[in-house]
C-alpha cells in the first residue's frame, strides 16, 4: 500500500514539474515575441 502512494504522489510531482516546463516553454515564447513586436515598433517609429 506504501508504494502505491509513494508512485501516485511521484506521478503527480513529475506531472507538475512537466507542467512547469511546459509553463515556462511558453513564457518563452511569448517573450520573444513581444521583443520581436518591439524591435518593429521601435523601426516602423524611426520611419
Amino acid at each position: 500500500m506504501d508504494y502505491l502512494l509513494l508512485f501516485a504522489y511521484g506521478a503527480i510531482f513529475l506531472a507538475l514539474v512537466a507542467y512547469v516546463v511546459h509553463l515556462r516553454s511558453r513564457l518563452t515564447e511569448i517573450e520573444k515575441r513581444l521583443a520581436d513586436l518591439s524591435v518593429e515598433r521601435d523601426l516602423e517609429g524611426d520611419d
